[in-house]
């Protein structure tokens, strides 16, 4: 699951095209993993309550932030940001009705370990749904020619 703002850029081409990927990279230990899948918006009472848990600052952010859209300088997105402070003076901040979560259904997994001499070890993992309901999912595992 993340979070984000529905309006921006990513959030438009996550509601045209529900299939993305991420990569977590950990270079100290010459590690990735590489994940992809289906994308689907997360229910909206979730949303609110992760929403509720991030620090007031967050929160403001969330709706001062024009997200993607161009900003004349720093000292307007701040003034965005002193203005819904004062629209939000208290610690009740609703979450804005164009942000919430995306939750990843992961079917495909890549594992990338470093290797001397650019032979690195690779695996790739990938769900086959044998029923078409996502019911009896079973994992396949390949090793992949870096």
């Amino acid at each position: 699951v993340f979070y984000t703002n529905f309006d921006g850029q990513k959030g438009q081409q996550l509601d045209a095209h529900p299939y993305a990927s991420a990569t977590f990279w950990w270079g100290a230990l010459e590690r990735q993993v590489r994940v992809r899948g289906a994308i689907r918006r997360q229910d909206r009472e979730t949303s609110e309550a992760y929403f509720m848990s991030r620090p007031r600052g967050s929160r403001i952010g969330a709706w001062a932030s024009p997200q993607s859209e161009e900003v004349a300088d720093r000292e307007a997105l701040d003034a965005l940001f002193t203005a819904t402070e004062e629209r939000f003076p208290g610690d009740e901040i609703p979450m804005p009705p164009n942000w919430g979560g995306y939750i990843l259904t992961i079917d495909e997994i890549e594992f990338w370990q470093g290797r001397g001499g650019r032979m690195h070890d690779r695996f790739r993992y990938w769900a086959e749904d044998s029923s078409g309901q996502n019911s009896q999912v079973t994992w396949t595992r390949k090793r992949l020619a870096p």
